[in-house]
């Protein structure tokens, strides 16, 4: 089980890896709202707060986006994370998922990995592999012709599944079939009159020992096993707080990601304006930068003294939040203009976000460095927050793209 959650927290950087090559073949979209009407011949890549997918696409899905409605085939893997995913559509390879609100209604051919708050797997819905899921509240239907995983907080089995069943849950609810053998931890478990298994079920509960029925095949037992109790009981401190800081990280992640998309879809212009500036005056950005890095939350400490000066201390703090959490965006848009301008690249090229996103991935990479990347970060923060606060008011010439398309161009 370590293995398969691992996996799931580990998917966010697959995605990212992902994005970067086969970038000749890739289709990106970016934007506050985004719908594919058109087929797609290769992969996929997008970022927007809200994504409809109604055309087929022939390669991989992968993105990060607030929320999105699959109802075409997609016919290689899916690898999203967002708040609300809803996937229609049939798929023709795995599907791995981070999200907060999850729907799956259809076939799935290969695996299903799942991370979410509230997840629904419906009856209509066929998985041709193996399930992992890791969410609060957890609704499976459907059948699953391999082995399910489950962790969740509160869980339902309604569905029918296959191969073996293991779950780790707060609350189990049973009233699926299991024609393989079973292991469940739970806090109580519940079997419901349709539930059904196959073969050797294991089980502990905080509850004690639980009646089956007429649950149980011929050739099934049911076993309380108290070895099982410590998978429950001991809880590892030390192993939770890395999982949360973990969690942390990739959310702090995934945020950026989605922050460099919306920024170039919603100031592309602006950026395309002003690149090279940031390389031709980046001491004069540097020192102007930095003044709003250091100046600003002194200012507002000290408005904070006087009565008359909190609301403007408030608003001070306030700015500073937000520049403090868009830094690494800013500089990593600010880095991919600078390298587009430098290789005569198109500033409206779907190439620019893919830049981004790797130089996005390296600043919070060489951030773990202690001392020295941190430093390499703030300097590179203060050069593009510089050149941003220096440039704001400049009217600059946009240069022509050498498509007539817009962001999103097939790349």
């Amino acid at each position: 089980m370590k293995n398969y959650v691992w996996r799931i927290f580990m998917l966010p950087f697959f995605m990212m890896a992902s994005t970067l090559i086969v970038a000749q073949k890739a289709f990106v979209r970016t934007g506050q709202n985004i719908r594919i009407s058109e087929p797609v011949a290769g992969n996929t890549y997008m970022a927007a707060a809200e994504a409809f997918i109604d055309s087929g696409i022939a390669g991989d899905l992968m993105g990060v986006v607030g929320s999105v409605q699959i109802n075409a085939r997609i016919r290689k893997d899916i690898l999203l994370a967002g708040g609300k995913i809803n996937l229609n559509a049939e798929t023709g390879e795995d599907v791995r998922i981070l999200g907060g609100d999850i729907l799956i209604s259809k076939f799935i051919k290969g695996d299903l990995l799942i991370a979410g708050g509230k997840v629904l797997i419906t009856d209509e819905a066929i998985i041709g592999g193996e399930v992992i899921v890791a969410g609060g509240d957890v609704t499976i239907g459907g059948t699953i012709n391999g082995d399910l995983h489950i962790v969740g907080g509160k869980v339902q089995l309604q569905g029918r599944v296959i191969g073996n069943l293991s779950t780790h849950s707060g609350k189990l609810y049973l009233q699926g079939s299991v024609d393989g053998s079973s292991k469940i931890v739970a806090q109580s478990l519940t079997i419901g009159s349709e539930a059904r298994f196959g073969q050797e079920v294991r089980y502990w509960t905080n509850e004690g020992k639980v009646e089956f029925g007429t649950s149980l095949s011929s050739n099934a037992t049911a076993i309380y096993d108290n070895n099982l109790r410590p998978a429950y009981a001991n809880v590892n401190w030390e192993k939770g707080i890395k999982a949360a800081l973990m969690t942390f990280m990739i959310l702090r992640i995934l945020s950026g990601i989605l922050l460099v998309g919306m920024l170039i879809a919603l100031f592309s212009r602006f950026f395309a304006a002003r690149a090279g500036l940031a390389r031709k005056y980046a001491g004069r950005s540097f020192a102007r930068g930095l003044t709003l890095l250091l100046a600003l939350p002194v200012l507002s400490v000290l408005a904070l003294v006087t009565v008359v000066g909190i609301p403007l201390g408030i608003i001070g703090f306030s700015a500073f939040t937000v520049f403090a959490l868009s830094a690494g965006a800013v500089t990593a848009i600010v880095v991919a203009y600078e390298w587009a301008q430098m290789k005569n690249m198109s500033p409206a090229s779907g190439k620019i976000f893919l830049i981004a996103l790797g130089v996005f991935i390296l600043l919070r990479l060489v951030g773990l460095i202690p001392v020295i990347g941190n430093l390499a970060n703030f300097i590179l923060a203060a050069v593009a927050l510089g050149h941003i606060f220096r440039h704001y008011s400049q009217e600059g010439p946009v240069p022509t793209p050498k498509s007539a398309q817009e962001d999103g161009d097939l790349v």
